[in-house]
C-alpha cells in the first residue's frame, strides 16, 4: 500500500496499525528529521511497557507473555528505552503537579512572590511499617 502526501507528493509504503506518539507541536516548531518522526515510539508498545511497570513486572515478563499470546517481541534495548520514556514522563508530570500545589499553598496562605516562606502546618503518620529498615526519625 502505497501513501501519498497531498502536501509535498511524498510517497510512504510503510502502513501501521497502531499510531506512532509523535509531539505534533513539537514536530510543527522544529524541524524535526523525517528519521525521527517514523521512529517514534508505537502506542500500544508504550502501553505495554507501561502495563508491565504498573504491575510492577519487567521485561522478562513480557517475553512470556508475548510468547503465550504468539506476538513479536521488542528488544530489551527498546523496552528499557521506553521504560526510560515513561520514568522520564512521570519526573516531568510529578515536578509540574508540585510547582501546582507550591503557587496553590502560596496563594492560599496570602503569599505573592515564591521568596516568601510560608509557614503550615504538616502532619504525617510515622507509625507505618518499616519493613526492616530505620525510620530516619529516630
Amino acid at each position: 500500500m502505497n501513501v501519498v502526501c497531498i502536501n509535498c507528493d511524498q510517497t510512504q509504503s510503510e502502513t501501521y496499525s497502531s499510531k506512532q506518539l509523535v509531539d505534533t507541536k513539537l514536530h510543527q516548531i522544529t524541524n524535526v528529521s523525517k528519521h525521527q518522526f517514523f521512529n517514534a515510539p508505537f502506542d500500544v508498545n508504550m502501553r505495554i511497557v507501561q502495563g508491565m511497570l504498573s504491575l510492577g513486572l519487567g521485561y522478562s515478563a513480557l517475553e512470556k507473555f508475548c510468547m503465550h499470546m504468539n506476538l513479536n517481541i521488542m528488544s530489551s534495548k527498546t523496552f528499557n528505552s521506553y521504560k526510560a520514556k515513561v520514568l522520564n514522563g512521570h519526573l516531568v508530570a510529578s515536578n509540574q503537579l508540585l510547582l501546582d500545589i507550591r503557587k496553590d499553598v502560596r496563594e492560599a496562605n496570602g503569599s505573592r512572590n515564591d521568596k516568601d516562606i510560608v509557614d503550615i502546618g504538616v502532619s504525617y503518620d510515622g507509625s507505618w511499617l518499616t519493613r526492616g529498615h530505620t525510620s530516619n526519625t529516630e
